[in-house]
């Protein structure tokens, strides 16, 4: 064959490449033209989403509210143990006797002056400084304690709280606060 010929041959499949590919190119933007100028959502991928969402929430929710009163018992026992070490360096601060009342559903500070015999829950009450549990499921027990101004125990006892078949108990003894954690109802110390 000539070489006129091939390299006409060549030239003419070369150029309709180029037109197939070209052609090409446009059916490709003409498509994506198509699907990018959809706009919203469909009824089924709403429905989608939606049942995707209510299985989320109706698996996670029972724990969440697990989880919240985890929070909230645990959020207690700090402030119990808060109250006790302040009562003890409350005493300290004021050279006066300070007790831990327990009544009811709440814990009071109550400064109790110079008797080494007064009432736990008899005295001035120390303001802002307190406990009260507004929960039903957690509840509370004890004897309460007062401490001297020199942080000993006066008059020993015990603080705690119980919540889903657990208790925290603050043991306050003559040489100091000891917590113990366990299952079962509250009750007081061993010595």
């Amino acid at each position: 064959m000539n070489t006129h010929v091939i390299q006409k041959l060549i030239s003419l499949s070369n150029e309709f490449y180029m037109v197939k590919l070209i052609m090409k190119n446009k059916k490709f933007h003409i498509r994506m033209q198509k699907i990018s100028s959809k706009k919203g959502i469909t009824t089924i991928e709403l429905l989608v989403v939606a049942s995707i969402i209510i299985v989320m929430a109706t698996v996670a929710l029972p724990n969440l509210m697990v989880y919240i009163k985890q929070y909230r018992y645990d959020n207690y026992v700090a402030k119990m143990e808060y109250l006790v070490k302040y009562s003890k360096m409350l005493g300290m601060e004021r050279t006066t006797n300070i007790s831990v009342c327990v009544s009811g559903s709440s814990v009071t500070l109550y400064d109790i002056g110079n008797s080494r015999s007064a009432a736990i829950c008899s005295g001035t009450a120390v303001p802002q400084q307190g406990l009260s549990i507004s929960e039903s499921y957690i509840s509370l027990s004890g004897s309460g304690a007062s401490f001297d101004p020199r942080g000993m125990a006066i008059q020993t006892g015990y603080v705690c709280l119980a919540y889903n078949n657990g208790y925290t108990r603050l043991c306050i003894s003559s040489t100091g606060v000891r917590k113990e954690i366990g299952s079962g109802d509250c009750a007081s110390c061993s010595s």
